[in-house]
């Protein structure tokens, strides 16, 4: 399995185990996905030892109970949490950047796997 299929495989699992659909995700216009994308990006990087503090807020009012089960994922964990993020905002705007964003992670998975 390569990074986007396990990328591809947590957006799953958001759709359908914690029912975060696309119509769910329409409410998150202030860029509230992204940030959590930024946020476990960052928190992959410190459990890597290349970054020493997650400087990116969790989303305000954001369940925290998520953002703690996140920061006990393993790098690899948090990169595809990170994408599959990235990959509900792309979802949710159909913003180019995020997509090409959204295959960066998928490649940095692909060369640690």
């Amino acid at each position: 399995m390569n990074g986007l299929d396990l990328i591809i495989n947590e957006r799953k699992e958001q759709l359908v185990k914690h029912n975060f659909t696309k119509e769910h995700d329409k409410m998150y216009t202030k860029g509230e996905l992204y940030q959590a994308a930024i946020f476990c990006y960052e928190a992959a990087l410190v459990t890597l030892g290349t970054k020493d503090i997650i400087t990116e807020e969790w989303p305000k009012d954001w369940d925290l109970s998520y953002k703690d089960k996140l920061l006990g994922k393993s790098f690899v964990g948090k990169m595809v949490e990170c994408g599959a993020l990235m990959l509900a905002e792309y979802e949710r705007t159909a913003d180019e950047s995020v997509k090409d964003n959204m295959y960066n992670i998928a490649a940095i998975l692909d060369a640690v796997l």
